[in-house]
C-alpha cells in the first residue's frame, strides 16, 4: 500500500514518455518502410550516435528498472519474468542497432526498426501494467 502511489506515477509518467517518444517517432518516419528509409539512411555516424546514446540509456534503465518491479510481485514466476526482461533488452539492443544499418536500399533493417518499436511500446504497456497492478 506504502508504494502504490510511487509505482503507478512512474507507471503513468512512463506510459507518457513512451506515447511522446512514439508520437515523434510516427511524425519522422510515418510508419513507413520508405519514409523510416528516408529518415536514417541520410544520417552521419554521429548523427546516428548523438541519438542512439541518449536512447540507449534511457531504454536500458527504463527495461532495467521496470523489470526489476516483476520481484516485487506475488504471483510472479521467475522463468516467465526471465524471459520477458531477456526479450524488452533484446528488443532495445536490436532497434537501437537497426538505425545504423539502414541505407536507401535496406528495406530488411526498415522493418527491423519499425518492428521493433511496435514491440518496444507494446512490451512497455505490459510491464508498466503489470506495474500499475502491483499492490
Amino acid at each position: 500500500m506504502r508504494y502504490e502511489i510511487v509505482l503507478r506515477y512512474f507507471a503513468v509518467m512512463s506510459m507518457m514518455l513512451i506515447g511522446s517518444g512514439f508520437w515523434m517517432f510516427l511524425l519522422h518516419t510515418s510508419m513507413s518502410l520508405q519514409a523510416t528509409i528516408d529518415y536514417y539512411a541520410p544520417k552521419s555516424l554521429f548523427g546516428l550516435l548523438e541519438t542512439v546514446s541518449p536512447h540507449l540509456f534511457g531504454m536500458g534503465l527504463f527495461v532495467f528498472v521496470t523489470t526489476h518491479f516483476f520481484a516485487v510481485i506475488k504471483k510472479a514466476t521467475f522463468a516467465y519474468d526471465q524471459q520477458f526482461a531477456i526479450l524488452f533488452f533484446g528488443v532495445v539492443v536490436l532497434e537501437n542497432i537497426a538505425g545504423f544499418l539502414i541505407t536507401k536500399e535496406s528495406i530488411l533493417f526498415a522493418s527491423i526498426k519499425l518492428f521493433c518499436v511496435v514491440l518496444f511500446v507494446i512490451l512497455s504497456a505490459v510491464s508498466l501494467w503489470r506495474v500499475w497492478r502491483l499492490r
